[in-house]
């Protein structure tokens, strides 16, 4: 099973970076394969300017995934500017529709990300994901997290693990 993640942050030790490793581990203790798209090792140009060496990778790789989390944070009300460059990097139609995909999403604040991954789910309807129910908002992510990067919060853990869950049976179904 191949799992490709979306992370939507180009901030250096990230929140949603963190949250992300979270449902990346969890993944792999489950046998899967998990690859990141990370948008600071990679080289894209907006819609229109062009392909770069990097878009035709990421669509390889997400051509080959059995399925997908995307992950943003949430900026003014909304999701990234960087994960929606990756979304147009990957194409339309794009190489993501039909797969099984889920979102998470991360804020400082105490509402959580809710619009981030409500937009997020417009988009992924909008180019033919099978975006499933399951996702998970971290609010107040500052705090949720320690020195080394892990999750303190408990329930949380329990809420990326059902995230994870909830995508691997998506997948075998």
């Amino acid at each position: 099973m191949k799992i490709v993640t979306l992370l939507g942050s180009v901030q250096s030790n990230t929140n949603t970076g963190k949250a992300l490793a979270e449902v990346e581990n969890y993944l792999r203790e489950q046998g899967a394969e998990v690859e990141r798209i990370d948008p600071l090792k990679l080289e894209l140009n907006m819609p229109g300017l062009g392909d770069t060496k990097d878009a035709e990778g990421i669509r390889e790789l997400a051509s080959a995934a059995d399925g997908i989390i995307m992950a943003t944070p949430e900026y003014h009300g909304s999701y990234s500017a960087v994960i929606k460059l990756i979304i147009e990097n990957l194409g339309y139609p794009s190489v993501m529709e039909g797969k099984p995909t889920v979102l998470l999403g991360v804020a400082a604040g105490g509402p959580g990300a809710t619009k981030a991954i409500e937009h997020l789910r417009s988009l992924s309807a909008h180019i033919g994901c099978m975006t499933l129910p399951k996702a998970v908002s971290v609010a107040n992510a500052y705090r949720v997290f320690d020195k080394e990067g892990k999750c303190t919060d408990e329930d949380l853990v329990k809420r990326f693990h059902a995230l994870g869950d909830a995508l691997i049976s998506s997948i075998k179904k």
